[in-house]
């Protein structure tokens, strides 16, 4: 015998179904809210991109300028309480970059500035003995080199009470700048930026702008003493080579 199966749903007085229509309504709402996301991230990258572009764009004029110009930099680096380096000219800069990918159409991981300072006078270091391993230590991290080799001294120079050393008058500030496209804000990274150590900022894409790269150039060639914008309210305490 065969039996005939039917489906009813409940239905509004259009004919349709009000469960249905309830689902399509959720359905509906879920897809415009995964695409107002998807447009907020794709914002997001975008500006990270955009703002990595124009720093890079900036830096390569910037540092192509100063390559002719070398001028002397009225800065102070200070090494310990009793010397410093202050008497320094650029010596030379370059900018590169890197996508994330190989692809044309990459998004821009990081941009990189260095620059070479030089000391046009000499840089000498008097030390006890004693102090010599973590002397060394700080003059790796800062990327200072000794002229004469610290291991060597430490083995074949009978130890005393004081020693003296040479440092070669140049080193180099570096200053990365790296996209951090989950959080939408772009990470810098400094060596040797404010005086001589490791810094860190984080800023929003937006932050720089034209007015913040000259600010932040100005500084670097000394023409301006306060850190510029937003980075000289983090101003970060740093630790001087100790010199006991």
């Amino acid at each position: 015998m065969q039996h005939n199966h039917s489906f009813s749903t409940e239905k509004n007085n259009s004919g349709e179904s009000d469960f249905l229509t309830e689902l399509a309504g959720e359905a509906t709402q879920k897809i415009r809210a995964v695409e107002s996301e998807e447009a907020t991230r794709q914002t997001r990258l975008t500006a990270v991109h955009t703002a990595l572009q124009q720093i890079a764009k900036y830096l390569t004029q910037f540092s192509s300028h100063l390559n002719k110009i070398q001028p002397a930099i009225p800065r102070t680096y200070g090494l310990d309480i009793q010397l410093a380096c202050d008497a320094l000219q650029w010596s030379e800069g370059f900018v590169d970059f890197r996508k994330q990918s190989l692809s044309e159409n990459a998004l821009l991981d990081h941009v990189t500035l260095r620059i070479r300072l030089t000391n046009t006078a000499p840089i000498t270091l008097k030390r006890r003995w004693h102090q010599l391993t973590n002397l060394k230590k700080e003059l790796d991290l800062i990327g200072l080199r000794p002229v004469t080799d610290l291991d060597t001294l430490l083995r074949d120079f009978p130890q005393q009470e004081f020693f003296i050393i040479t440092v070669e008058p140049d080193f180099q500030i570096r200053m990365q700048f790296q996209a951090n496209y989950d959080a939408g804000v772009i990470d810098l990274r400094c060596n040797n930026f404010v005086d001589f150590g490791t810094h860190s900022f984080t800023l929003e894409p937006e932050a720089f702008t034209s007015q913040l790269l000259d600010e932040l150039g100005r500084f670097l060639i000394g023409r301006k003493a306060e850190l510029p914008g937003m980075l000289g309210k983090n101003r970060p305490q740093l630790p001087l080579i100790p010199t006991r």
